[in-house]
């Protein structure tokens, strides 16, 4: 809603990914809660839509275990039948903690570029099937191995129909021009950046009332069109004050879309049912959030807590 433009741009990357030639990459930046993700997720859509492979990943923390990021966009697909020798799929296992192929030396450390080798193999055996979108959001998060093979890939195979797509905010703490988000974005070779903008009035309005259902009283939307500036997520979690703590919408002396934001989450998570709070919590930190996993880790009864957070529109499923 109100992401034409950028839908079309998005659109005509993904037709340019299969045969291109040069390298596929696009970076979806922005602000906190402009709607990266949204955009991302339309993409991935999209690329499946077209028959591509889709490769996913989502970071939890910054850094996080080694080659972690890797690890859960090649889950689905390390298949026996996946054509990699055997020295590089051997090192590949082990860099990703798949099975015990470590040095005899204990002390020894993992060739990082036997590794990236490893990695790039298992991605071009991949799309030797059908093309291949990488898709990963917030980048900052990666962790400094996975890094370094997703900088690679353009490179490396963006002529052979695989194209990454990535989301990272423009607002962190030394990030300047909402371009250069930090130093190895450069190194990304044929990067087209799309700079995710804020809505305007009224297509926060409409966004804000499909949320809802409807409407809000007018006054109401005239301070949340005041404070949000075309954030249309922070927009949504003002729109649920009245309903969940009465009729103020209280962010007085909070400074920075980033820090409103922060705020009301934490409101609302911390008014949910023990349940659902607590299936919100794992689905959060688990990479991948599968059932599998929310069920091993909660126990007996998992379902009511992941049910809630469905229902409250706290969690999609996919």
């Amino acid at each position: 809603m109100g992401r034409a433009a950028e839908s079309a741009r998005i659109a005509a990357f993904l037709d340019g990914v299969p045969g291109s030639g040069t390298s596929r990459a696009m970076l979806l930046s922005g602000e906190a809660g402009i709607g990266k993700t949204v955009l991302w997720w339309w993409a991935i859509g999209e690329a499946r839509r077209r028959g591509y492979i889709t490769l996913v990943a989502r970071p939890a923390e910054p850094g996080g275990l080694a080659y972690e990021a890797i690890a859960e966009l090649l889950a689905e697909h390390l298949s026996d039948e996946l054509h990699i020798p055997g020295n590089l799929r051997r090192t590949l296992e082990a860099a990703l903690l798949l099975t015990d192929h470590r040095p005899a030396d204990a002390t020894a450390k993992i060739d990082r570029r036997a590794v990236t080798l490893a990695c790039l193999a298992a991605f071009r055996a991949i799309a030797a099937d059908a093309p291949v979108v990488v898709a990963i959001d917030d980048l900052p998060l990666l962790d400094a191995g996975s890094r370094r093979v997703i900088e690679s890939l353009p490179r490396r195979l963006g002529h052979e129909g695989l194209g990454l797509i990535l989301t990272a905010r423009n607002d962190l703490p030394g990030v300047g021009g909402g371009l250069a988000l930090d130093e190895s974005l450069g190194s990304i070779e044929g990067l087209d950046v799309l700079s995710v903008g804020s809505l305007s009035d009224e297509q926060l309005i409409l966004v804000v009332s499909a949320r809802r259902g409807g409407p809000l009283p007018r006054p109401v939307m005239r301070r949340i069109l005041q404070i949000a500036r075309g954030n249309p997520m922070l927009a949504v979690e003002m729109a649920r004050s009245p309903d969940e703590g009465g009729t103020s919408i209280a962010l007085d002396g909070i400074v920075g879309v980033p820090a409103a934001l922060r705020h009301l989450v934490a409101v609302r998570l911390g008014r949910l049912p023990t349940p659902v709070r607590e299936a919100v919590q794992v689905i959060a930190l688990a990479t991948p959030p599968t059932t599998r996993v929310v069920e091993h880790v909660l126990g007996p009864g998992w379902g009511e807590g992941v049910d809630g957070a469905i229902d409250l529109g706290i969690v999609e499923t996919r």
